[in-house]
């Protein structure tokens, strides 16, 4: 209730939102082009609000991910979209040996450093600030898993594709990308999972091909 008292009051121009494709209910909390670059700028309430909701899915995950990613030791992790740092920060705790680059506007930076100078964990981590809409934007290279939470589901599929092109030319033959999404119809048992290599070809067919396919859910 919280959420929808203080964060959905855009609801109202839902109707012009879907005819124009644009968030144009946006205009009830600023004036900025996206939700994410006005977040750390929000009223209080209607932060609280916010994380909340959008934390309430990650926190169930994160434990359960956390053996997927490690699995193959990363010792550099790129948190694509890492918001608050609230999945750094338990990657670091997780394995002592990993450097965890976030990479997300830099007022959602701001908020993540925060988190960290509280844990004391700076020396681990790089801030990486990129706007992943701008497809002329590269993402940190070499890395050895690239890590998306709640993140590629925000984006149109033009975006999504233009984001893991990106990804793929970060990635390196051993590297490992993940999405987590929430999805209604992922089965409680066997939810539905996609670790993607990068291609041998850096064609952009075969990132076209690969972006598409990690659509997929975990």
């Amino acid at each position: 209730m919280s959420f929808t008292k203080f964060v959905t009051r855009g609801m109202f121009d839902l109707d012009k939102a879907i005819q124009e494709g644009s968030p144009a209910g946006l205009r009830s909390l600023g004036t900025w082009k996206t939700f994410y670059e006005g977040l750390a700028s929000l009223p209080e309430r209607a932060k609280e609000s916010w994380l909340a909701f959008d934390h309430f899915y990650s926190d169930l995950a994160f434990p359960a991910a956390l053996p997927l990613v490690f699995a193959e030791r990363p010792t550099r992790l790129l948190d694509l979209g890492g918001n608050t740092g609230k999945w750094a920060l338990q990657c670091i705790k997780y394995d002592p040996h990993v450097h965890v680059t976030i990479a997300d506007l830099p007022r959602q930076l701001e908020l993540a450093r925060q988190s960290i100078h509280l844990n004391g964990f700076e020396s681990r981590l790089t801030f990486f600030p990129i706007d992943v809409l701008n497809g002329s934007m590269p993402l940190p290279q070499n890395q050895d898993a690239i890590w998306m939470s709640q993140f590629l589901d925000c984006f149109s599929e033009r975006q999504i594709v233009s984001i893991l092109q990106r990804a793929a030319l970060a990635m390196q033959p051993h590297t490992i990308c993940i999405s987590s999404n929430c999805s209604g119809t992922a089965s409680p048992t066997k939810p539905p999972r996609f670790v993607c290599n990068k291609p041998p070809s850096t064609s952009p067919a075969s990132l076209t091909a690969t972006a598409r396919c990690t659509t997929h859910l975990i």
